[in-house]
């Protein structure tokens, strides 16, 4: 059983290796997988203390480049 297991690990990272792994499937939750758990739970109610009646409604979504903003109120990208 140890040496299926060992031949298999070998095998998967010499044709996917493990950081290919990681990054389709997170290409796979960005482009297919989010856009369906939004579709799925469509509306949020959040109960919000003097606000009244509020409804979300989820829709299309957009995921830009990483950015942080600074004291001084200005935004700029962060990448690793």
């Amino acid at each position: 059983m140890q040496e299926e297991f060992r031949s298999l690990l070998s095998k998967f990272v010499d044709e996917k290796g493990f950081n290919r792994f990681q990054i389709d499937s997170y290409n796979d939750f960005i482009t297919q997988r989010i856009s369906k758990v939004l579709s799925e739970i469509g509306m949020i109610k959040p109960e919000v203390p003097n606000l009244g009646d509020i409804k979300l409604k989820l829709g299309d979504f957009k995921i830009g480049e990483p950015t942080i903003k600074e004291a001084d109120g200005s935004v700029r990208n962060i990448l690793p």
